[in-house]
């Protein structure tokens, strides 16, 4: 499946839960997350592959950053991650 038929169906979902999202490709700095966006006021970011692949040590890099701000991000290869991410979220926001 192409990276680009799993970014949509990312962006579809997240949208049917509530989050703004908007994909980055083309538009940010090397090793931003493909979509970011914000869920139940966090910042949300997700770097999708395909699957098998990986994120790149410039990506990886930039999620750890991310994730020590406060953020929420995940590496993703269908909707799988991003509704876990979510659930964090949600978890996150029921204590």
């Amino acid at each position: 499946m192409k990276e680009s038929v799993i970014q949509t169906k990312i962006m579809k979902f997240l949208q049917s839960k509530g989050a703004v999202v908007n994909k980055t490709i083309g538009m940010s700095k090397a090793g931003w997350p493909d979509i970011i966006g914000v869920y139940r006021g966090y910042f949300i970011g997700i770097e999708v592959k395909r699957p098998g692949q990986v994120a790149t040590p410039l990506q990886e890099f930039k999620i750890d950053e991310l994730k020590k701000a406060g953020a929420y991000v995940c590496v993703a290869t269908s909707v799988n991650e991003p509704r876990s991410l979510l659930e964090s979220i949600d978890i996150q926001l029921s204590f």
